[in-house]
């Protein structure tokens, strides 16, 4: 086992769950998520964020809903309710899903329309494929909904932009790992920083066996981006290549053998380190939020995409000003410190969102307690951390193989 990728994959774990932890021992999440009887949901919108969903963990919570008389908002609507536009009614709720996977059209859009209810979709318009005949143009893209796909559910699915291509970049020249077999077990390969190629970003993030991966962070953190040294990826490659690519990997010995081909090439490159202007950051984030918009209209004839949200939950005030510069009238987050729901009068470029276990804690007829809502969250969890756990210390399993 490759502890050292074990040990990434718990610091990532980390990282991820760290919001949600503390907003559970803070109390930043609504106030139905704790109370033993709560009052009915009046003046208030929860926002609950899917990702994949199975069929029957997606019904049992549409169910829930449809039976206990709550109503699902469009992003237009929500912040129309934001912005004092419309009156918040009663149990009104909002159901988005994160990067379009394909379960949104073959579970969540057929229940959707079988108990008359919507959601929000955030889209990553660069990953996907027009259809399920033409080879998808990102590598692993299968995972995806379709562009003919979501043509198909627009009358119960509001499409919405999750940005062009959900990536990460370069911050520092800090040394971080290398790519290696099970370096990223995650769909999509989106723990994989888009590097430069030739003086191109190879957005598809297939990177070879030994490139070097240096601190990276979202690219809509607004972070000064770090252009790593081509040669030096290169002399990295060409030695794994020429001593056995994956089977290199398992001398227990590669890491330090690797480093000292990367010192090496290091201290005899002529390339300065090199970090991008604070315009060309500007300029980058506000192509990429422009282009996603374009794009999902594009595709979409009579889709108005006007709502964002952000990969990984992580933005900043640059990101948010420059969205509003694109065209967007709201931004979605995940957990924000400050703000424990979302009400008529709040910002409507900070709405903040939950997991959606939390639905079955809403007042109604069957709603779990407290303590079954958490043991089905880390059990659930659990069992996917495991599963990525295993996967990204076996070489077999190298998604880029």
């Amino acid at each position: 086992m490759d502890l050292h990728a074990l040990v990434r994959k718990l610091r990532w774990s980390y990282t991820k769950n760290r919001p949600e932890f503390l907003a559970l021992t803070r109390r930043l999440y609504p106030e139905f998520v704790f109370a033993y009887r709560p009052r009915e949901i009046a003046d208030e919108i929860p926002v609950f964020n899917f990702h994949d969903v199975t069929s029957e963990d997606f019904e049992e919570k549409i169910k829930y809903l449809h039976g206990n008389g709550y109503q699902c908002l469009d992003s237009h609507s929500l912040w129309k309710c934001l912005t004092s536009a419309q009156k918040i009614h009663p149990k009104s709720v909002v159901l988005t899903f994160d990067d379009g996977w394909l379960s949104l059209h073959t579970v969540a859009a057929p229940l959707l329309r079988k108990y008359q209810m919507n959601a929000v979709c955030f889209l990553i318009p660069g990953l996907m494929s027009q259809s399920r005949e033409i080879p998808p143009a990102y590598p692993g893209a299968e995972c995806l909904l379709t562009w003919e796909e979501a043509r198909l559910d627009r009358d119960v699915i509001d499409f919405q932009s999750h940005s062009m291509w959900h990536h990460r970049v370069f911050i520092s020249p800090k040394l971080v790992d290398f790519i290696h077999p099970g370096y990223d077990s995650y769909y999509l390969r989106f723990h994989v920083p888009v590097y430069r190629n030739q003086g191109r970003d190879t957005v598809e993030r297939i990177a070879a066996l030994g490139t070097p991966v240096y601190e990276y962070a979202p690219r809509l953190t607004g972070r000064l981006r770090y252009f790593d040294d081509e040669a030096v990826r290169e002399a990295c490659a060409a030695y794994v290549k020429e001593n056995g690519q994956e089977a290199f990997f398992t001398n227990p010995a590669w890491r330090r053998k690797l480093r000292r081909i990367f010192d090496d090439a290091s201290l005899h490159s002529s390339t300065e380190k090199k970090y991008e202007s604070a315009d060309e950051t500007r300029e980058s984030i506000l192509a990429d939020l422009r282009e996603s918009r374009s794009m999902i209209e594009r595709e979409l004839p009579g889709v108005e995409v006007r709502s964002f949200c952000y990969p990984w939950f992580v933005g900043c005030d640059l990101s948010v000003t420059l969205s509003q510069k694109a065209g967007y009238t709201s931004n979605h987050w995940g957990v924000l410190s400050g703000r424990r729901t979302n009400r008529d009068g709040y910002d409507p470029f900070r709405i903040v969102r939950m997991p959606p276990d939390y639905i079955m804690r809403l007042p109604g007829k069957g709603r779990w307690t407290f303590i079954g809502v958490l043991k089905n969250m880390f059990f659930r969890n659990a069992h996917r951390f495991m599963r990525d756990a295993k996967a990204a210390a076996a070489p077999e399993d190298y998604i880029n193989k």
